[in-house]
C-alpha cells in the first residue's frame, strides 16, 4: 500500500496551520467538519509529503482523549487502497483490529475510509482510491 498522508493531532487547528506554514508547508485545502470523528480537518504539502491537520471539534470527539493524552503529535499513517472492503479483512486477518466503520469522508470529498488499530504499530488509516 502507499502511503497517502500522515494525521497529526493537534488542539488548536489555526494555529497548528500558521506554524505549518511558517516551516514551508503549503495549504492544500479549506478546514472540514467532519461530523462522523467530530473534528476540523484540513490538508498540508511540503515537496511530496502530506499531513492531516486532526483536532477534536467537541469533548465527545474519537480524538478528544488521544489529544488531551498525547497533545500535538502525529497519531496515524493513512495508505490507499483501491479495494476498502478487501483490504480491510485482509489486514484483520493480519491482526488488525476495526477502531471504525468504513464510512464516507467529507475531507475526501465522499470517498470511504476506516481507521485500523495493531498494537505493535498503532492506529492506521485506509483511504479508496
Amino acid at each position: 500500500m502507499e502511503i497517502h498522508h500522515i494525521g497529526y493531532l493537534v488542539k488548536n487547528i489555526d494555529k497548528a496551520l500558521t506554524s505549518f506554514i511558517n516551516l514551508g508547508f503549503k495549504s492544500e485545502s479549506k478546514v472540514y467538519y467532519d461530523p462522523i470523528q467530530k473534528s476540523n480537518i484540513t490538508f498540508l504539502s511540503n515537496g511530496t509529503y502530506l499531513i492531516e491537520l486532526v483536532e477534536p471539534a467537541t469533548e465527545d470527539a474519537i480524538t478528544f482523549n488521544l489529544q488531551k493524552k498525547i497533545g500535538n503529535s502525529p497519531y496515524h499513517i493513512c495508505y490507499k487502497c483501491n479495494d476498502i472492503e478487501n483490504t480491510f479483512n485482509e489486514l484483520r486477518e493480519k491482526g488488525f483490529s476495526p477502531m471504525s466503520e468504513i464510512v464516507n469522508a467529507v475531507a475526501f470529498e465522499g470517498k470511504r475510509i476506516c481507521f485500523m488499530f495493531k498494537k505493535d504499530i498503532g492506529i492506521i488509516e485506509l483511504v479508496e482510491n
